[in-house]
């Protein structure tokens, strides 16, 4: 199908869905949920178009979904190594990206899904839960037919479908799904004060932490002033449950950064201008994307006037909660300036953050809140408010597909090429071993053995190979020197005869490259990848976290059966 085909069929499926909604409505009295899960639906019908489509990232998140799931069934329960990346030199890839999105990626799979549908699926399920997520936060703050609006001008922000069918960035789509959904849990937290929902909260951070650490890095601080102006009190509990349990994530990420190019690639932040933040130059301003992938990110046609009309209501009536959120958007939309660059320099991991216009996730989740406070404050006539719905909706609706789809991709097509995809297009420079060069990190050509002899002469008969354990057998007939073609980095441990022996570290000619030295004799060889003493401290407190987290609601569970058989 053509992008032109795909546009028109999009535009009649909405009309269907709209008229159709409108004449049940007429008759029945439809739940707010069945509506928002119709028009959830708009937006994804392109996804069921067979292959992969052009986008920033799919195709890349395939490849990577691909080499997570094979570490998952080697045994792995938290992949750090991609083996068969980089034309199978490998690299830390799993231990500096998010993991949750390749969790969901895998568990799609595991049901039967090929990769590309599995990706698919989890792009379609996080757009779900992401809607879902955001009327319960809603409806809890406004009720349900203001809980329906605000959730629609969410759904559809520009952003939020730059994000599924043009950037593909998985981390990004859920987090739109465990923003939302942590402040309607912070809201109950404050309110009920009990121990389920601070665990829920807890649960619900980790998560968001486990889809983009950077998307993390601002909510929850933002999250946890809002906690404290609301109620005037410090709410920790959850947070440092949140931290413990992504512990096995983040303590490696922030402890061995220093071990890649990462503190060198993360000096700089990327800006777009001011402009692209409030129109689009393609197609009479209806487009986001234009002919040769360049972005732009509206915050939203008709959400700026509103957002505009909150900010007059919240300045007028002083409302404490509203207006958190209103200087909290104005601070977030300042800093995605170009002039705000010294302050992402002064702020530790700020810079981390690679893109600016990344704070956009937050800033529709605030967007759609403010427009909620517009609709609970103002009596504005229902055939207005459906307008309003049907514009917001509408006039995104080139941006539901693709420009340009690829049905003969499959998975096969994508993993021929796989060995090789790191230097083409997948290689993520924050996670590349500081020992490889600067400049070129990556290797362009698979080698012809798994290992070979520089020096000396023997014979190394190559036994088993997964993603972190590699097994040889060697005969020495004089001391030999091997370079094992894997790249270096700290968890990679030699064995020889069973015994561990020193790894050192690569020399500069070696390019990151395993080096060792064996004497004269038969060995077994094995070089695996365990965890460094961070990782296994890291690893352990999410364990216990994890244990305590199940306890608690076990005993808690055990509590309430109790006192109902009582009753």
């Amino acid at each position: 199908m053509t992008p032109h085909l795909q546009a028109f069929v999009n535009l009649a499926i909405a009309s269907i869905t709209f008229l159709t909604l409108y004449a049940l409505s007429l008759r029945f009295k439809i739940p707010q949920v069945i509506t928002l899960l119709f028009l959830s639906l708009l937006p994804l019908y392109s996804l069921l178009n067979k292959g992969t489509f052009e986008s920033g990232d799919l195709s890349i998140n395939v490849v990577k979904s691909m080499i997570f799931y094979k570490s998952l069934s080697e045994g792995n329960l938290i992949p750090r190594w991609a083996g068969d990346l980089n034309a199978k030199y490998g690299y830390p890839l799993f231990i500096f990206t998010y993991p949750l999105p390749y969790y969901t990626v895998s568990l799609f799979h595991g049901l039967g899904f090929s990769f590309i549908s599995s990706v698919k699926a989890s792009m379609a399920a996080y757009f779900l839960l992401s809607g879902l997520a955001f009327y319960l936060f809603a409806r809890h703050k406004f009720g349900n037919r203001v809980g329906l609006i605000s959730s629609i001008f969410y759904l559809f922000a520009p952003y939020h479908l730059i994000n599924l069918h043009f950037r593909v960035a998985l981390g990004e789509l859920a987090a739109f799904v465990f923003v939302p959904l942590s402040a309607f849990l912070a809201e109950l937290v404050l309110e009920k004060r009990q121990a389920k929902y601070t665990l829920f909260l807890g649960i619900s951070l980790a998560f968001l932490i486990l889809s983009h650490q950077a998307i993390s890095l601002v909510s929850l601080p933002l999250l946890a002033l809002y906690c404290f102006i609301k109620s005037r009190r410090f709410v920790i509990l959850p947070f440092v449950l949140a931290l413990s349990l992504s512990a096995y994530y983040w303590i490696p990420v922030i402890f061995e950064s220093k071990y890649t190019h990462q503190p060198e690639s993360a000096k700089t932040v990327a800006f777009w201008p001011l402009s692209s933040y409030f129109y689009s130059p393609w197609r009479y301003g209806w487009l986001f994307q234009g002919h040769f992938g360049e972005l732009v990110f509206p915050i939203g046609y008709i959400h700026l006037p509103l957002i505009g009309i909150a900010s007059y209501l919240i300045l007028k009536n002083k409302n404490r909660d509203t207006t958190f959120w209103l200087i909290s958007f104005v601070l977030l939309f300042i800093l995605m300036q170009k002039f705000s660059s010294p302050l992402w320099q002064a702020i530790p991991f700020l810079s981390n953050f690679q893109f600016s216009y990344r704070l956009m996730v937050i800033l529709s989740f605030i967007s759609a809140l403010l427009v909620g406070h517009v609709f609970a404050a103002v009596r504005i006539p229902t055939s207005l408010q459906k307008a309003l719905l049907f514009i917001v909706v509408i006039t995104t609706v080139l941006n539901w597909s693709s420009r340009k789809f690829l049905p003969e991709v499959t998975d096969e097509t994508l993993a021929r090429y796989l060995p090789l995809a790191t230097a083409r297009e997948e290689g993520f420079s924050p996670a590349s071993p500081t020992w490889t060069p600067k400049d070129n990190p990556w290797q362009f050509q698979i080698p012809l053995a798994p290992a070979e002899i520089l020096e000396g002469i023997g014979t190394i008969i190559p036994l088993t190979r997964t993603s972190t354990s590699h097994t040889y057998d060697v005969i020495a007939q004089i001391p030999i020197k091997i370079k094992e073609n894997t790249l270096y980095f700290p968890g990679w441990q030699l064995y020889v005869n069973d015994k561990p022996s020193p790894l050192p570290s690569p020399s500069p000619q070696s390019q990151g490259i395993v080096e060792f030295s064996i004497n004269p004799g038969y060995h077994k060889i094995a070089l695996k990848f365990v965890d460094t003493p961070v990782r296994l401290f890291a690893k352990t407190l999410s364990k216990l976290s994890l244990a305590l987290v199940l306890l608690t609601l076990f005993h808690s569970s055990r509590l309430n059966l109790f006192s109902k058989n009582r009753d």
